[in-house]
């Protein structure tokens, strides 16, 4: 779409017959200049034959009465009735001739036909104060170099028209609904899909009114563009003509950077689906859950000997029947995450966490389960003041999926090996490495796919629900990572097995702050919301244990899981994000100023977007 806008701009300025007769007159000018220099005349015109349309370059700064002149010899050498003349102002500034001082004397000295594939394109014209500039056999050189260079650009004026042409039937016949606003404010093009979406008229032009109601639409999102000139993406409720959900896509046309392409697309009907499939997904899990909470309970009874004694074969049955409700436990679960996920309804709980810490809390909860298959868990850390921001409980069930992944196809005596590095890209990587079966080549591109069930199989009932590795690249992601991975593993002597990869990035203080901010504004501007920022700066000889302590006070104390707390370690300020203004920080403040004790005398409050209106702007805001 943006190449084609772009053609469709460049295709414009042909349309408004400006553009081809200026490229002849500044082919024609460097003929001039090469042959006489920059004396030699004073103006060009250029006679387009079929709509009757003089183009006059003047070259020098003339005055209008001698351009009054140019236009009679022009017409004269037309010999034809001249509809409309436009004087190119690009060349000069038109002055007035000193009062009393004779009119320059105005000569055509060259003029001939412009030919096209055998047809009058047109005339042109050189005027100059000399009565014969141009001599009998240069006038056939030049005629001759111009004709030639002349062809060219008419040939790429008419290439251009009808890729124009093309450009218009593709984007008429688009599903999306395309608008291209000239200036940020003219709609210059509106298609039929585009009308159909917001209840215009399908044919005709659209009136003054209808085109005011298009720009009220849009109106705070091309704002948004202009200042950043950067693509934006929205979604917005229509209620008119009925009510739709619309995603909207606004990106420059490359033309001009004022200039906004906009792209529609109804999403009701998708928006419906997602809606219907998240109650399924609910309802099932709520239904299944219940009961198998219920079934699970009476197991882990009879399991224990509450309702008797047991006898080997009984255990036997009921030990299968607890792996069962545990997968199938496992299952609901993964159903429910993956289907938050997806639809954005999980959000983040971040803070500075060690890795080292991290491995031990997984290693623990997966220690009985690798020791009854016989499996070896090693683990390889940081030193353990190398931390990450990250949400500690989402990061440490991706480490658990993977462990759990490997350990399903590793053999027993088998090793599964946890370790974490740094990186030359400012990365932090971690790896889960297995020497089981390994992983075939040809499945590798698809094994993060939801529900993929691959060939790799180790015995009778170790296929898993297929959605775990999916979780794993959703959360990943989410921490602006990636995960990959290799069969075999990247390791000497690792002949078999599988190595995932997941790596994350390691920002700095002033980094991380300016994405929380910059997500907090793009939440606040899509929902048409304000928020606030409260930052606690301490001083100096203030110590690091004194700190954490007020820092864990003001956590006690936020309620509402959407406000934000961020305090990079050993650092002497402490921020925090709440989503709300007015009566409502009010209150949150002076809750925080009883329990933060003589810290409340550093505390400064700024509001978007009252205070700052970019991650920049506040940053500069903290720190003063």
């Amino acid at each position: 779409i943006e190449e084609k806008s772009f053609q469709y701009g460049l295709a414009c300025g042909f349309k408004n017959r400006s553009e081809c007769p200026l490229y002849l007159a500044k082919i024609c000018r460097k003929i001039l200049k090469v042959l006489y220099g920059d004396t030699a005349c004073e103006a060009i015109a250029v006679y387009e034959n079929e709509n009757k349309t003089l183009h006059v370059f003047p070259l020098k700064n003339l005055s209008q009465k001698y351009l009054d002149a140019v236009k009679r010899l022009a017409q004269k050498q037309a010999r034809k009735r001249i509809f409309s003349v436009f004087f190119d102002k690009h060349y000069t500034v038109l002055g007035d001739e000193p009062s009393g001082k004779r009119l320059a004397s105005c000569h055509e000295s060259l003029s001939f036909n412009i030919m096209i594939s055998n047809k009058l394109y047109g005339q042109l014209m050189i005027f100059s104060k000399a009565k014969k500039m141009v001599q009998k056999v240069e006038k056939y050189k030049f005629e001759s170099v111009f004709s030639r260079a002349s062809h060219i650009i008419i040939k790429v004026s008419d290439l251009i028209r009808s890729e124009k042409t093309k450009t218009d039937k593709i984007i008429e016949d688009m599903t999306e609904g395309i608008i291209l606003f000239k200036e940020g404010e003219e709609i210059s093009m509106i298609n039929t899909a585009a009308k159909k979406i917001l209840g215009l008229p399908r044919k005709g032009l659209i009136d003054n009114t209808k085109k005011e109601f298009v720009k009220m639409i849009f109106l705070s999102m091309l704002r948004d563009f202009q200042s950043s000139n950067e693509t934006v993406e929205r979604e917005i409720k229509l209620s008119y003509p009925h009510e739709k959900i619309l995603k909207i896509n606004i990106t420059p046309t490359g033309e001009s950077q004022k200039d906004a392409l906009i792209v529609i697309r109804d999403v009701t009907h998708l928006k419906e689906v997602e809606r219907l499939k998240d109650e399924i997904i609910s309802t099932v899990s709520h239904e299944l859950r219940t009961p198998l909470t219920a079934i699970d309970t009476m197991v882990s009874n009879m399991r224990i000997g509450i309702t008797g004694k047991l006898f080997p074969k009984q255990k036997e049955y009921l030990e299968r029947m607890k792996a069962n409700i545990d997968r199938l436990s496992s299952l609901i679960n993964n159903l429910l995450d993956i289907s938050k996920l997806e639809s954005g309804k999980i959000t983040l709980s971040k803070d500075f966490y060690s890795f080292s810490d991290i491995f031990d809390s997984v290693h623990r909860l997966l220690e009985q389960s690798l020791v009854s298959k016989s499996i070896s868990f090693k683990k390889q850390t940081l030193p353990s003041d190398l931390i990450a921001y990250i949400d500690r409980e989402r990061i440490e069930q991706v480490l658990i999926n993977l462990i759990y992944n490997s350990a399903k196809f590793t053999h027993a005596g088998g090793t599964i090996l946890v370790r974490a590095q740094e990186t030359e890209r400012a990365t932090l990587k971690l790896d889960v490495i297995d020497n089981g079966i390994g992983i075939e080549k040809d499945e590798l591109s698809r094994i993060f796919q939801k529900f993929s069930q691959l060939g790799r199989t180790y015995g009778a009932g170790e296929k898993g629900t297929g959605l775990g590795l999916a979780i794993c690249k959703k959360i990943t992601e989410m921490h602006d990572g990636r995960i990959t991975v290799k069969s075999p593993p990247d390791i000497k002597g690792w002949e078999k097995g599988s190595q995932f990869i997941v790596e994350l990035p390691l920002k700095n203080e002033k980094e991380i702050l300016k994405d929380i901010i910059a997500a907090a504004i793009d939440k606040a501007s899509r929902n048409k919301t304000e928020f606030s920022c409260a930052c606690i700066s301490f001083p100096s000889n203030y110590s690091e244990s004194r700190v954490r302590d007020i820092k864990q006070k003001i956590k006690q104390n936020i309620k509402n899981e959407l406000d934000i707390l961020f305090h990079f370690p050993k650092s002497h300020k402490i921020h925090i994000i709440l989503h709300c203004t007015g009566k409502d920080v009010k209150k949150i403040l002076k809750r925080l100023r009883r329990v933060i004790g003589e810290a409340r005398k550093w505390m400064h409050l700024s509001m978007y977007p009252k205070d700052f209106v970019d991650s920049e702007e506040y940053s500069e805001t903290a720190n003063d």
